[in-house]
């Protein structure tokens, strides 16, 4: 029996559809989302850096821009994990876009894996950036299923 091609692409939409409901099967795999995503936690990162009033070191300003500007997969993972460990409206932004019966699981997971690694990272237990941003893609993958 032969398919027609507007059923395998029916299919595969509906199968991909499906997949990308998940949001951090959306950050890893989807080119658009994943631009979304980390234009929505760099808005929220600029938001809390702002309301807290202090003064911003140029060096600061100059990074966010230039992260502002990059269109690399690794940089969007690497701040999005970030941001997720020092902000907690990132963290709450990603734990919203889970159902009830879903949040407990992806809340233990932030805890256990992204911001203990953050937390290594920034006490130099990581060779590199691309290593630290490596080992959490791996974990989403093994731990979540994704």
């Amino acid at each position: 029996m032969a398919f027609a091609s507007s059923d395998i692409s029916n299919t595969y939409f509906e199968i991909e559809s499906k997949r990308t409901k998940n949001f951090l099967y959306s950050l890893l795999f989807d080119v658009t989302c994943r631009c979304n995503i980390f234009n929505n936690a760099l808005n929220i990162v600029q938001k809390t850096i702002h309301s807290k009033n202090a003064k911003k070191s140029k060096r600061l300003l100059y990074i966010l821009r230039k992260i502002q500007n990059e269109n690399e997969a690794m940089i969007h993972h690497g701040f999005t994990f970030f941001a997720l460990s020092i902000d907690e409206d990132v963290k709450n932004y990603v734990i919203c876009h889970y159902h009830n019966d879903q949040r407990p699981k992806i809340v233990t997971f932030l805890e256990e894996h992204i911001v203990k690694r953050t937390h290594d990272l920034l006490n130099g237990k990581f060779r590199s950036f691309i290593e630290y941003v490596e080992e959490i893609r791996f974990h989403i993958l093994v731990e979540l299923g994704v």
